[in-house]
Order: C-alpha cells, then sequence, then structure tokens
C-alpha cells in the first residue's frame, strides 16, 4: 500500500525578509522494494506518469531519453 504526501516547503531570501513556500508531494518506496530500487539512487531517472480508470502508472528510466 502507498499514498501520497503533502507537505509544504518554505525557504527564506532577502536576509530572511521574505519567504517563498511551495508544495511538495512525495511517495515513499516501501522496504519491501528497496533492494531493487538501490542500484539506481545515485542516477538521474526520467519520469512519466499516466491515470486511466483510477489506475496511476508511474514510470522510471534511467538516462537523457526525452519523449
Amino acid at each position: 500500500m502507498a499514498r501520497f504526501q503533502v507537505g509544504t516547503v518554505r525557504k527564506s531570501y532577502m536576509n530572511k525578509k521574505r519567504v517563498y513556500e511551495y508544495k511538495c508531494i512525495s511517495l515513499n518506496v516501501p522496504r519491501r522494494f528497496h533492494k531493487l530500487v538501490e542500484p539506481f539512487l545515485k542516477e538521474e531517472l526520467q519520469m512519466t506518469m499516466t491515470a486511466e480508470k483510477g489506475v496511476i502508472t508511474i514510470t522510471l528510466s534511467v538516462g537523457d531519453e526525452k519523449k
């Protein structure tokens, strides 16, 4: 089971006089997939995402492929 997590990131600038805020959405990788993911931790990954009929498919690929 997985669940999207939503958080707010706050970054200050102009000597902490102003604050820039934005929403950050993350998806944690369940423990049972850690060994599968470890070889790709330092790789630059390309992401594609589709949603249809209640199913979200997230595809991560290694390399500079641009579609």
